[in-house]
């Protein structure tokens, strides 16, 4: 009897496979180096929220009903190829810059240091972004914003299947964080719109539209090519895993954590047709620290 092999479902298993092996192995790197701080019952706790804050929003988006009725589709433009490229290079530079000249826990910065630092990191994105799409003509205009009212209530599901297991595991007290919320609206406002216009907007622009696009460009189908910016996506956050404490060998690792959210991300993008449904996500999720 003859197998038939579907290589989108065989691809899709390795994909998956090694990001969970790739996220598991770096909780063990860091739990072999912090054993003294967590019994066995907080890290038992610790890895069941992560793993289903990151597999919550890959299975909402898979059988959530994201569809649109718009006609038209996601913009696709070879002269996206260059711009990507450009701009993937300025954002490695920026990420090795900022590597070499900053401590390794950019916790140990103060407030006043990591807004300057976040300022400027996004000035260089946007200018970047805005500066080579005009030089090579793309117009970032096609990139669709559109979002209907049900594509939203669908992305407030994706983003409390991230965001609730901390508190129904107890590793988040809820009437605490809501204390703390409610004690600071205007902090609270203000940080989301930060987060909405970086790195969400910027990120979304960059993976989901510039590089997803010249992917698309090179008639690629839309699932590999979806896992190609996933995993670029997730790599380039290696410096941010690294300054929040993880060793260099566990935050290249933990980057499966971003490659997956980067595919729901570029998931959601190709299913809406708009890179609005991905943006509002991307901002909810960060600004309320739901992974």
């Amino acid at each position: 009897m003859k197998i038939i092999f579907n290589k989108k479902i065989v691809y899709h298993i390795i994909f998956f496979s090694i990001c969970q092996l790739s996220f598991l192995y770096a909780w063990h790197l860091y739990f072999v180096h912090y054993s003294y701080l967590y019994s066995t019952a907080v890290v038992r706790k610790i890895i069941i929220v992560s793993e289903l804050t990151i597999l919550g929003p890959l299975l909402f988006t898979k059988i959530l009903d994201l569809s649109t009725k718009e006609k038209e589709k996601l913009f696709i433009d070879s002269r996206a190829r260059f711009v990507g490229v450009i701009l993937l290079i300025v954002d490695v530079l920026t990420i090795l810059i900022i590597f070499i000249k900053l401590p390794n826990n950019i916790n140990t910065l103060s407030r006043v240091v990591k807004i300057e630092l976040m300022a400027s990191v996004a000035a260089v994105s946007y200018i970047s972004l805005f500066l080579t799409s005009y030089l090579f003509h793309l117009d970032l205009r096609k990139f669709s914003l559109k979002i209907n009212v049900k594509t939203f209530f669908c992305i407030i599901i994706i983003f409390l299947s991230c965001f609730l297991p901390k508190f129904i595991f107890g590793l988040v007290n809820w009437n605490d964080y809501c204390i703390g919320i409610t004690k600071n609206v205007p902090g609270t406002i203000l940080r989301l719109i930060e987060t909405l216009f970086y790195p969400a907007a910027i990120e979304e622009y960059f993976y989901r539209g510039v590089i997803l696009s010249a992917l698309l460009s090179f008639n690629m189908e839309n699932w590999k090519a979806n896992i190609i910016q996933a995993t670029i996506f997730g790599l380039t956050h290696i410096y941010q895993n690294h300054s929040q404490g993880f060793s260099l060998q566990s935050a290249i690792f933990l980057t499966s954590a971003q490659i997956i959210y980067g595919y729901v991300f570029g998931k959601i993008s190709l299913k809406t047709h708009s890179l609005m449904p991905s943006i509002i996500l991307h901002a909810l999720k960060d600004a309320f620290n739901a992974s």
